[in-house]
């Protein structure tokens, strides 16, 4: 994985491609265990919800039916 998607400096956006760049697809719960797990940070639930779907609404992401997000 980048070195950049690792970096616990990173936005919410970045915290999210860097997990599901090693783990997919993965449901808004389980992404955001993950963050908090893997790069140390305090990212709220609200927080990684918005950068998903503003991902997905970019076409970045996509969601499946069970809201499970994974890269386009």
């Amino acid at each position: 994985m980048p070195q950049y998607l690792l970096d616990s400096k990173g936005t919410v956006k970045r915290q999210l491609m860097g997990v599901l760049a090693k783990e997919h697809p993965l449901p808004l719960s389980a992404l955001h265990r993950r963050i908090g797990a893997l790069f140390g940070s305090r990212v709220s639930f609200q927080a990684v919800r918005k950068a998903a779907t503003q991902l997905a609404d970019e076409g970045i992401l996509t969601r499946d039916g069970k809201k499970a997000y994974s890269i386009s």
